[in-house]
């Protein structure tokens, strides 16, 4: 019978938690750092072969403001946008509620009146990468379990081993463990719950690859590390002096960038200038034409260990970030990547996630 194909993608599993006493199981394996993309979405430079800014997804809010789901807010003026604003947007936080209620919608913590400039998109990786069309060429069965379909590493371990004892495993499986990210942000990388659930993890690690091994080839890899975070930059501060943004620039505070498109070419000299003189972090100005109209004409990234806060996702302050750029060598940002089982060859001591996809080419090519 041939072999199957069941890949554990682990939420934040950095390379620097394989230690003998938290993973036996890893620490007995030949486990590879995995060096991260910049951008949000790993998956997608794992499944292509190619960094996030290529692929158009590099962030999940970009600048489209013709189809916003948020478009209903420029119907309020500005003066109740402000009034809103100053109440820390609780009255349109309820709205926005009731409308997700019956639209599929993401509301995150954007100003009312600048969150009408913006789309969502939430998908992880393309609908047509290199690994999906090889398995449609390939005819086999596929299936992608991510986060919401499961919310815990306990349910996906579970809906695994439903799906190893059963007949409707699909020949290519990709199980998502997700609860590593938000316990990370939320204690950091050296709180007991961090450890708690890499040592969990691990164990999950060890039963699924004994579980499957007579029928499947296992592959297990991890989408970043983390890092403490150090301290916070106020952006929201230090562009006050700018103007009011919505008539000669908009931005979106990511947790690690403020991205800004700027209507006025002084107003760009004057971001730029500001930022510049910010000692923790970089300014960036993307040349590709149709990622500066998606993602920002001017890019503040902070620096290995800053975020910015306030911003546009976080309630509180997270104590862990990644989505960095450059990342150190021998990081604690790496994520890992197993797989010795695998009918491909890895040469290599460090891979970065582009380097994933030419290694499932080959291993689904065996198939």
């Amino acid at each position: 019978m041939t072999k199957g194909f069941v890949i554990l993608f682990i939420d934040a599993f950095s390379h620097d938690y394989i230690n003998r006493e938290d993973t036996p199981f890893l620490s007995s394996r030949h486990v590879c750092a995995l060096t991260p993309v910049f951008g949000f979405k790993q998956l997608a430079a794992a499944f292509t072969g190619l960094d996030p800014l290529s692929t158009g997804l590099f962030a999940e809010h970009y600048y489209d403001p013709d189809h916003s789901p948020y478009k209903w807010r420029s119907m309020l003026s500005r003066p109740l946008l402000s009034t809103l604003e100053v109440l820390a947007g609780m009255p349109i936080d309820a709205i926005s509620s009731w409308v997700s209620q019956f639209r599929r919608l993401t509301f995150k913590l954007a100003p009312p009146g600048m969150s009408r400039y913006f789309s969502i998109d939430d998908s992880p990786f393309p609908d047509q990468t290199m690994v999906s069309l090889l398995l449609k060429e390939k005819g086999l069965s596929h299936r992608f379990v991510l986060f919401p379909e499961v919310k815990t590493n306990a349910a996906a371990f579970d809906l695994l081993k439903a799906l190893s004892n059963s007949d409707r495993r699909p020949d290519f499986l990709l199980v998502h463990f997700p609860e590593l990210d938000p316990i990370t942000h939320e204690q950091g990388t050296r709180s007991n719950q961090r450890r708690k659930a890499v040592r969990e993890i691990d164990s999950m690690i060890a039963e699924a690859t004994e579980m499957l091994r007579e029928d499947s080839y296992v592959l297990v890899f991890s989408d970043h590390g983390m890092l403490d975070v150090e301290g916070h930059i106020d952006v929201t501060r230090k562009i006050r002096p700018l103007g009011h943004p919505g008539d000669d620039f908009v931005v979106f505070l990511d947790s690690i960038m403020a991205r800004f498109w700027v209507f006025e070419d002084s107003v760009s000299e004057k971001i730029i200038r500001l930022f510049n003189g910010e000692t923790s972090g970089t300014v960036i100005l993307p040349k590709k034409q149709d990622m500066i109209d998606r993602f920002g004409h001017i890019i503040f990234l902070c620096s290995p260990g800053y975020t910015i806060f306030p911003n546009h996702y976080d309630l509180r302050p997270p104590k862990a970030m990644h989505g960095y750029a450059p990342i150190p060598q021998n990081s604690s940002l790496d994520g890992i990547f197993l797989a010795s089982d695998l009918p491909t060859t890895l040469t290599k001591e460090r891979l970065s996630m582009t380097d994933v996809a030419p290694i499932l080419k080959q291993a689904i090519e065996s198939l």
